[in-house]
């Protein structure tokens, strides 16, 4: 009887960059669809960090199994994404 082999699939989680102004603070996602997908925020997330580009800061974990979906059937790769934290700006006005 002749024998098939199945290989994984491959798969590639890119999570979105995310952009924010100082004095606002980005909160880990938790979303569905064919299993549930995480988008986990690092340096740069937090509500005073300073002004700038964090590289690799955002990442897209595959965290379950769910809905047909086998996490052991694909070769995951993992990519990540920026945080750009722009000025906040504020305007002052001066009345007489």
């Amino acid at each position: 009887m002749p024998t098939s082999t199945v290989n994984k699939a491959p798969l590639t989680t890119t999570p979105p960059a995310a952009d924010k102004t100082y004095c606002s603070a980005l909160a880990d996602l938790t979303g569905g669809g064919l299993t549930s997908v995480n988008i986990i925020y690092g340096n740069g997330s937090a509500v005073r960090a300073a002004v700038g580009t964090y590289t690799c800061s955002v990442a897209a974990l595959i965290v379950a199994d769910g809905n047909g979906f086998l996490i052991g059937n694909f070769d995951v790769t993992y990519k990540i994404a920026d945080i750009i934290v722009a000025p906040f700006v504020h305007t002052i006005t001066v009345k007489a």
